[in-house]
């Protein structure tokens, strides 16, 4: 709120001095959750997001330094992930992030201390085949997709009995910035749900859960 502005702009200013002082991103979940509170509160100022970006752009260079090339993007039919199947399949390849198609029963099993990513504590809903293994086989070149610390590079989850598009990062550069864009809430996601039989046209809300 605005009563509150110059309480976030100070502490804005402490983290800059903070971020730059260290040279490196501290706690990369620390970072974000700054990021996401002054996003929320509708007063991210350019000045912190561009610190906050540069310092988690740097951590990502030491951790690609590994790599010899960030795996190239590759092309994709869109016949491919219009057919039915039981297998994910990669829809949109591009140079720093993958966009994957994940059937419903498959589970998105990570954790990481370090993201907003987490798999669920609930037994039944971990059961089935794990979207990061699938991946570890496929493209287990790619060094983030075998390191659980940043959660195999999926920058997000879906439930086990959801299907639709997943985002994981080829490098750490494209994971970071992608943890940064939806702390920012500049990543939108829309859902379908298919019910059977009719409802009325009027609207409504239904606060139920889902399962």
């Amino acid at each position: 709120s605005i009563e509150n502005r110059p309480l976030m702009d100070a502490i804005a200013a402490s983290s800059i001095t903070k971020i730059s002082a260290r040279g490196d991103s501290g706690r990369v979940m620390d970072l974000l959750s700054l990021v996401h509170a002054f996003a929320s509160a509708l007063v991210l100022e350019d000045e912190f997001l561009q610190v906050v970006a540069a310092s988690l752009q740097e951590r990502a260079a030491a951790q690609d330094k590994d790599e010899l090339v960030v795996p190239e993007s590759q092309s994709v039919e869109y016949a491919a992930f219009s057919d039915e199947s039981s297998e994910p399949r990669i829809v949109c390849d591009h140079p720093e992030v993958r966009a994957i198609w994940k059937p419903p029963g498959w589970v998105v099993a990570v954790r990481s201390d370090e993201t907003g990513v987490r798999d669920t504590d609930d037994p039944e809903e971990a059961r089935g085949p794990q979207l990061q293994q699938w991946l570890k086989e496929k493209y287990g070149d790619c060094a983030i997709a075998a390191d659980g610390a940043a959660a195999n590079g999926f920058l997000h989850r879906l439930d086990r009995d959801t299907s639709g598009i997943i985002l994981c990062a080829k490098s750490y550069r494209g994971y970071y910035d992608g943890l940064l864009q939806f702390a920012r809430g500049t990543v939108s996601k829309d859902y379908v749900c298919l019910c059977l039989g009719t409802l009325p046209p009027e609207v409504r809300l239904i606060d139920k859960p889902l399962r």
